[in-house]
């Protein structure tokens, strides 16, 4: 199971159905969504339709959407957000991005919008798709703030240290770990001393985040689309580190999501 990725993005409008049969092939059958806004959901919902049983919609105002929009079309977002969860299986993405592409006069209604949005999942008791970038210390803050719902969530493609890793895990949150680790294997290493199997979970974010690896990349050159063997990869080396077969490591996160978003399956 691919704990994160969007499917409904328009790079794979003309190649879904090869990357599904890709990710077939290499015993890839389950994928759970992250939310962007309602054009993003929409197409989700199309495409769930279309792979019923193994496409998880997931809906949340996204940090990028937040930053690209104005506070009145994120609010009318959130709005909308309310009427349509009950399609999804969990809020997210919602969080918070301070990167450098990301206009700082957005942050203020980043947090904005992260709160609201937390405080619906709470209220909703539906576990979070968490995206958060450069904003570790300040998302931990809002969290610890408002609260965790009990039914979790996850730290999507978590790029933190094992210091923050233990501050998530102890909320009740579950790391997400994809391709970005792989070019940070000593950091993967800090994180899987500090972090136990029931509490990671592997994802691609495929199309994006290709990551530079001799397996994924062996030409150098990093793919236009991040291909379903980014799953593997990933779980290839958590299981180096933790001393297991990596088989062991995609069975104990497809079970973990399972559990975090209450899937029948």
């Amino acid at each position: 199971m691919d704990a994160h990725c969007h499917l409904a993005d328009h790079k794979l409008d003309e190649g879904l159905e090869v990357w599904l049969k890709e990710a077939s092939a290499l015993g890839i059958t389950y994928f759970i969504q992250g939310g962007v806004g309602p054009e993003d959901w929409n197409i989700q919902l199309e495409i769930s339709r279309k792979y019923p049983g193994r496409i998880f919609p997931c809906f949340g105002v996204h940090p990028w959407f937040v930053a690209k929009n104005p506070r009145e079309s994120c609010l009318a977002a959130f709005e909308e957000l309310k009427t349509k969860i009950k399609d999804s299986v969990g809020v997210g993405e919602l969080g918070l991005d301070f990167s450098k592409k990301i206009a700082e006069s957005s942050y203020d209604l980043q947090r904005e919008l992260f709160k609201m949005q937390l405080r619906f999942a709470r209220e909703k008791n539906l576990p979070l798709v968490l995206h958060i970038v450069h904003a570790h210390s300040e998302a931990l803050a809002i969290l610890r703030e408002i609260g965790v719902p009990e039914a979790g969530g996850i730290v999507h493609s978590f790029s933190g240290d094992a210091s923050q890793a233990k501050h998530y895990t102890g909320l009740g949150l579950s790391l997400s770990l994809g391709g970005s680790v792989l070019s940070r294997l000593e950091k993967l290493k800090q994180i899987m001393v500090a972090t136990s199997l029931d509490q990671i979970v592997v994802e691609t974010d495929a199309p994006d985040q290709t990551p530079q690896d001799p397996v994924v990349s062996p030409q150098g050159e990093r793919p236009a689309i991040n291909p379903p063997l980014t799953l593997i990869r990933v779980a290839e080396e958590v299981s180096k580190i933790k001393g297991v077969d990596f088989t062991n490591v995609l069975e104990q996160s497809k079970c973990n999501l399972i559990k975090i978003f209450g899937l029948s399956i």
